[in-house]
């Protein structure tokens, strides 16, 4: 997992320039997109993924929405599957403790949780 999601990636633009740089490099056809803000009083923090196969881009979105929630500490406020995109919200998550799935992640990828405890 670490070849796709670099763990030393620390803020939102770092992760999307990756990732559109993977997309280019490999040939995905994705483009991820958004706001720049991580600040929790200027609403949820939102991220698009559009473009190429449906089926990877769904499993993009939820690799980058676990790492985001155990990394990060952001979680899946919702998820809006559209034919060609996905747009994931995300808002802060304040974890109590190291091995707490954040409820978002859980709610939208729960039948994950083998690969959420790979992370």
């Amino acid at each position: 997992m670490h070849e796709l999601i670099n763990p030393y990636i620390t803020t939102l633009p770092e992760l999307k320039d990756h990732l559109n740089c993977c997309s280019k490099r490999m040939g995905w056809n994705i483009e991820v997109s958004g706001s720049d803000s991580e600040e929790p009083e200027n609403g949820p923090t939102i991220m698009d993924f559009a473009g190429g196969d449906r089926d990877f881009c769904e499993f993009l979105v939820e690799a980058v929405c676990i790492f985001l929630s155990r990394w990060m500490n952001l979680d899946v406020e919702a998820l809006h599957r559209k034919s060609n995109s996905i747009t994931v919200y995300l808002r802060n998550f304040v974890r109590h403790d190291p091995e707490e799935t954040a409820p978002g992640a859980r709610k939208y990828f729960g039948s994950r949780d083998l690969l959420y405890t790979e992370f």
